[in-house]
This record gives structure tokens, C-alpha cells and sequence, in this order.
């Protein structure tokens, strides 16, 4: 089949959501140069900084209201999280200008990321120019618990260490994505299984977790493809169960996924689904997207081509299996 875009022609209006809480660097000086960019390729911007937790929905949900046709989102994983469930089932696109600490949907799409060795003096410049020039494509989108996840949501041990990160924001700022791997090596001696009821699209199973994962995309923490075979629109998440069986079984969880050799564990299963129950014995922590998002139990679900996102312009994509984009972006 022939590769067909569709050009977007007029005016393009955009807001550009910001999160100066985010990552370990202000950025603000890096946004200005944003915002100037598309306004010399003649879009019409509007900035507007988040101050607290769930600003950054109430702000996209407007942007829908006044039907503009993209929101940039220049934060991290939580606040691009928080612009996807303002922005589910409508018309306007996601673009994301990582300025956070893992930058996980950025590096999906292969966008240049803020890094201290990295030669490019202003990636996010660099990264604008490429989705200003670039293709609007459809994607699933996640829910656990009716809050939106455009890349993973886990229950479990992973999701207990960004419970304790939500206490150290500042120390987070400061030291970055090791602040993690620390909480996590300190969680990994006390942290034991649990007797879990897990219905996968209507099978029951009984495990003992460690953690449930539910992918729809294929990296984690921008570190390591845990489900590398994962497509962003094919209708299905990846589910991930790692089972628990004492503090020693923990350990090795924790360095196989560190050493990157967790699918070698005989206790990790993987399998596809669309609808999954999670009912443990006792409340057992849940995150989605970095961001803590309360307890079980847990009901997640696949909700397909939800979510329009901007990417750059004939990018070899691999967590897409539809080559064909809905739009080419009008510079």
C-alpha cells in the first residue's frame, strides 16, 4: 500500500505545557528558544507553567475545548502522563519535549534527550525542529483504574519504590534516575511476594508477585526493552508477571533487571491481553507512567487508538506497526 499524508493547512496553534519542577536543570531558557521557533514558522503559542499536581490535565483538557491542534508537554514521564488523560479520544496531538529525568516516550520516538555528555547544545531545539516537521500517528493508550498510561503501569515492587520516590522530589531533582536504583537495591531486602488472584482477559491464575507490569510500549525507565516486542497500536498490552518467593528471589529480580537479564528468570512470564484483574491479599502499590497512582486491587484495560502524538517526519519506528501516518505537520 502507498504511503499517503495528509497536509495540515492554516494555522497551527499549540500549547506548550512546562513543568519546572522536572529533571535537573532549569530549562526555561531552552523553552524560550521553543516557543520563539514555532512562532517564527508562524504557529501561534501559548505557554503556561504547571504549578501542582494535575494542572498539567486541567490545561490540556482546555486546549481541547479551544480545539488547538497540538500540546507540547516539557516535563517528564509523570507530567507527559498527566497531558495524555487531558487529552485522550480528542483530536489534538502530543508532542513531547523531554526535559525530565528517564524521558522514556522521547527515546521511543528518538528524539535527543537532555544528557550531561550529550554534544547537542539544545536538544529540545534540536527535538522541536523534527516534530515541527514531523507526522501526527495513532496509538493505544493503557488504563489501570480509569487513569490513563501511555507507556507502562506496574503493581508491585517497582511501583512501592515510586511510592517512596513521591517523599524525596527534592533528592530526585538533585541526583536523578540513580536516586532509583538506590530505593530500589534498600526495597529489594524486605520486599516479598504476595498471594495474588491474577484474571487475565478472563482466565484465572493464582501467583505469588513480585510485580505485574502491564506494557504498551517497549522501553522502561529508558534503560531496558522489557517488552521488546511491544507495539503501541496493536490492541493489546504486554503483561509482565514476575513472581516472589522470599527476599533472596527479590534480589535476583532486582539484579537480573538491572544486568538486563531478566527474561532468564524462570519466574518471569509474558503473555498479551486486554483486560487483566489483579487481587492480592493485601493492598499492594500501583504506578503508571513514573507516577504513583494509589493501590490495588487493580483493573487494567487496553483502550485502542486513543491518542494522536506527534513523531518525526518517515522515522523507522519500531513500536508501531502501522507505517502510515494520519498527517505531515505544515511548517
Amino acid at each position: 500500500m502507498p504511503r499517503t499524508i495528509f497536509v495540515i493547512i492554516g494555522l497551527m496553534r499549540a500549547l506548550l505545557i512546562y513543568n519546572p519542577a522536572a529533571g535537573q536543570r532549569d530549562m526555561r531558557a531552552a523553552i524560550d528558544q521553543v516557543v520563539a521557533h514555532l512562532q517564527s514558522l508562524g504557529w501561534q503559542m501559548t505557554l503556561r507553567e504547571t504549578q501542582g499536581r494535575g494542572d498539567a490535565t486541567t490545561f490540556a483538557r482546555e486546549a481541547v475545548a479551544e480545539k488547538m491542534n497540538v500540546v507540547f508537554s516539557a516535563g517528564g514521564d509523570g507530567t507527559i502522563n498527566e497531558v495524555v488523560n487531558g487529552l485522550a479520544h480528542s483530536e489534538v496531538a502530543l508532542g513531547v519535549l523531554p526535559t525530565g529525568t528517564a524521558n522514556v516516550w522521547a527515546q521511543e520516538i528518538g528524539l535527543p534527550v537532555p544528557r550531561l555528555l550529550n554534544p547537542d547544545p539544545n536538544p529540545l531545539l534540536t527535538g522541536i525542529k523534527q516534530l515541527a516537521a514531523g507526522e501526527t500517528r495513532t496509538m493505544d493508550l493503557g488504563t489501570i483504574n480509569g487513569r490513563y498510561f501511555m507507556l507502562y503501569g506496574s503493581i508491585g515492587f517497582d511501583a512501592h519504590v515510586v511510592h517512596e520516590m513521591e517523599q524525596q522530589r527534592e533528592l530526585k531533582a538533585r541526583l536523578g534516575g540513580i536516586v532509583y536504583f538506590v530505593a530500589g537495591a534498600v526495597t529489594a531486602w524486605n520486599f516479598i511476594g504476595t498471594r495474588t488472584l491474577i484474571v487475565v482477559d478472563g482466565k484465572p491464575m493464582r501467583r505469588r508477585i513480585w510485580a505485574v507490569m502491564a506494557a504498551n510500549t517497549q522501553l522502561y525507565g529508558g534503560l531496558m526493552r522489557i517488552a521488546p516486542d511491544a507495539l503501541a497500536d496493536d490492541g493489546w498490552l504486554d503483561i509482565i508477571i514476575v513472581e516472589g518467593h522470599g527476599p533472596i528471589a527479590t534480589l535476583r529480580h532486582f539484579a537480573s533487571f538491572l544486568m538486563r537479564g531478566f527474561w532468564a528468570d524462570p519466574q518471569v512470564e509474558l503473555m498479551r491481553a486486554r483486560k487483566v484483574e489483579v487481587h492480592p491479599t493485601r493492598p499492594i502499590a500501583i504506578q503508571v507512567d513514573g507516577d504513583a497512582a494509589g493501590s490495588t486491587p487493580a483493573r487494567i484495560a487496553v483502550v485502542p487508538r486513543a491518542l494522536r502524538v506527534l513523531v518525526p517526519l518517515g522515522a523507522a519506528l519500531p513500536i508501531f506497526q502501522d507505517t502510515h501516518p494520519i498527517t505531515a505537520v505544515a511548517t
